[in-house]
């Protein structure tokens, strides 16, 4: 089977932020270990915690995303662009 994605490397600095947004379905591979601050459009966070070589699927979500940790953090995000075919 085919599928069709983008692949993308991140690393977030300590107290790097993502600016809110929507972000499409994915994969994301954690290459290190640390913790992100998560805050939704309507005001509410939560801290995601994560193991190097952890790999989980995200929902589309409409987020802000924050380094909470003193070390850089890197990952790398799977983005299907297409449905699976022969």
């Amino acid at each position: 089977y085919r599928i069709s994605a983008g692949f993308f490397m991140e690393t977030f600095k300590p107290g790097d932020v993502s600016a809110i947004r929507q972000r499409p379905a994915r994969v994301i591979h954690y290459v290190t270990a640390g913790e992100m601050t998560v805050t939704y459009q309507d005001g509410k966070s939560e801290v995601r915690k994560f193991k190097a070589g952890e790999t989980v699927w995200r929902a589309a979500e409409n987020i802000e995303a924050k380094n909470a940790t003193k070390k850089p953090i890197r990952l790398i995000q799977v983005i299907p662009k297409s449905a699976p075919g022969k």
